[in-house]
């Protein structure tokens, strides 16, 4: 499989944050255990986020069908470089100002925008 493009990236990012809509939270910050997860969380409260989906940065990968069975964890720059998550340097930058902003507590939209801000200015 050939290495997610910076373009591919920005389409699936895209596709990822409409599934849940801009203003969804995924991080709400409520405590120091809050981690990103590849796919939906259980075990957590009902009202907690994480279980409606997985993180945005996932949820795109898993779009692009980039996607590995029981993946708890999404480690991020670890999976970037190894199948089926295979990115080019300027994915793997653009995913991470997404997943780093959505890590923070920021809305999908506003991490989407970071991203999209970040790939502008390197035309």
């Amino acid at each position: 499989m050939e290495p997610m493009t910076l373009d591919e990236a920005r389409g699936f990012l895209a596709a990822a944050v409409s599934t849940q809509g801009p203003e969804f939270i995924y991080n709400t910050g409520e405590s120091e255990s809050d981690i990103c997860s590849y796919i939906p969380l259980v075990g957590l409260s009902e009202s907690d986020p994480r279980t409606k989906t997985g993180c945005l940065v996932g949820v795109a990968l898993s779009l692009a069908g980039r996607s590995r069975e029981n993946l708890e964890e999404f480690a991020g720059s670890v999976l970037f470089a190894e199948e089926p998550f295979s990115l080019t340097s300027e994915a793997a930058g653009y995913f991470h100002r997404a997943q780093r902003e959505q890590d923070i507590g920021t809305s999908w939209g506003y991490a989407f925008q970071v991203a999209e801000d970040w790939a502008d200015s390197r035309v």
